[in-house]
């Protein structure tokens, strides 16, 4: 059923794709509200990827594909510059078009939630709220670390189209990155 929904919406998907291969006016996104806290022995993460959305990405949000987003999140030794731990925190929405509303998903949490509004999907899509990232005693009390965040967006592949849609360019094919500053563990003591 969902399927032939999706074949009988290709002929307008095709020419939205062709309407945005011709140019793609992109955004450039940013990381904001990044905090950084301890929840027993671990050290989590909370961050949100502002500016993400052009008129044209929310289209293609509401013809029901599964759009991914992988927010990557390293914590770096400020001394040798090498990355003591990596975590990758995958979050999906998807348009259900019989149930008129937005599945979703985010893997710090392990579960979907249901949206009626495409606003606040898009917000918690792009939000990592308490992301686990390591123990503290994976950390030595006197070293100072960062993190390091980027943000990608997965291509996908649509009815009618032999190339998978390169998804990064409704970001101007750059991810957002952040660093924070300098911490040390003995700061959340």
């Amino acid at each position: 059923m969902l399927e032939s929904l999706k074949l009988a919406l290709a002929p307008a998907l095709l020419s939205v794709l062709q309407f945005m291969f011709s140019g793609i006016s992109g955004t450039t996104p940013w990381f904001d509200n990044v905090s950084l806290e301890t929840i027993g022995n671990d050290l989590v993460c909370s961050a949100h990827v502002m500016d993400a959305f052009t008129e044209d990405f929310d289209k293609l949000i509401q013809i029901g594909d599964t759009l991914t987003v992988t927010i990557q999140v390293d914590v770096v030794d400020v001394e040798t510059n090498e990355v003591v731990e990596t975590k990758l925190f995958i979050h999906r929405i998807q348009f259900s078009l019989l149930e008129k509303r937005y599945d979703v998903f985010t893997s710090e949490k392990n579960r979907s939630v249901q949206r009626k509004e495409l606003k606040q999907a898009k917000q918690y899509w792009m939000s990592l709220y308490r992301g686990h990232l390591i123990r503290l005693s994976k950390l030595e009390a006197n070293r100072y670390y960062y993190l390091s965040f980027s943000a990608t967006l997965e291509d996908i592949e649509l009815p009618g189209m032999t190339n998978k849609l390169n998804m990064m360019q409704f970001w101007n094919r750059a991810k957002p990155e952040f660093k924070t500053e300098n911490f040390m563990i003995s700061k959340f003591s």
